[in-house]
């Protein structure tokens, strides 16, 4: 998956440069088992949208670093956006950071749930490759999302992750535009989920799908 190499150069960076070059002990700073960072660092695997605030919250970490690679490494101070009095009762008034910007979970929920649109929670579970939970508490901002659930929804919606997170930079109008020009109107949903469901089709899967459309082209002429 795309983003998963870096992200295991930024952890070894981490154990590297604050555990003493010790995965174990990088376990014991954040409270959990050696297992789970070993598994993060060999075999490919991603932490929990839970884990990886673990990691931020412990280690004093960008969040925002510790997912793209992008500003610094550590926490800065930040400073709120987001609608003012939004998500201000409960679970839902929960927060993270992403960069300097102090992140109201229930705002990046909604963001997300304006992405997946009219697909399913399992639909979109299957999509990204993340827990069906996790993608419905994301979406009611009672955790950050997932590694998985958050770079498939930056694609998929054509934005960008800071855009779900913060509500800043928002989607790409060069995109859109460029989209809108292929398709000569905006795609919608629907025709979205079509075209990401044939690009992760097998190839013979492809062929039918083509064949099959060109039977009922020439079918329709």
């Amino acid at each position: 998956m795309a983003g998963l190499k870096s992200f295991q150069e930024r952890l070894e960076l981490l154990i590297e440069n604050l555990a003493g070059g010790r995965e174990n002990r990088l376990a014991e700073l954040l409270g959990i088992k050696p297992e789970n960072v070993n598994k993060w660092t060999n075999r490919g695997s991603l932490p929990s949208s839970e884990q990886l605030e673990n990691i931020a919250s412990k280690l004093k970490i960008n969040i925002h670093w510790l997912l793209t690679g992008e500003g610094e490494m550590t926490a800065p101070k930040t400073r709120p956006v987001g609608k003012k009095g939004a998500a201000d009762k409960g679970a839902k008034s929960k927060k993270t950071y992403w960069g300097d910007v102090e992140v109201s979970l229930a705002e990046a929920g909604e963001r997300l749930r304006e992405i997946r649109g009219s697909l399913s929670l399992k639909q979109a579970s299957e999509m990204s490759g993340a827990g069906k939970t996790a993608v419905k508490n994301s979406e009611d901002g009672l955790q950050a999302p997932d590694i998985q659930h958050l770079y498939w929804a930056a694609g998929y919606g054509h934005t960008n992750a800071t855009w779900i997170m913060t509500g800043e930079n928002p989607a790409s109008e060069r995109q859109a535009g460029e989209e809108n020009r292929r398709y000569g109107q905006p795609i919608t949903p629907e025709e979205r989920e079509v075209l990401e469901m044939f690009r992760n089709a097998p190839k013979e899967a492809q062929e039918s799908v083509r064949a099959i459309l060109k039977i009922y082209r020439d079918v329709k002429r």
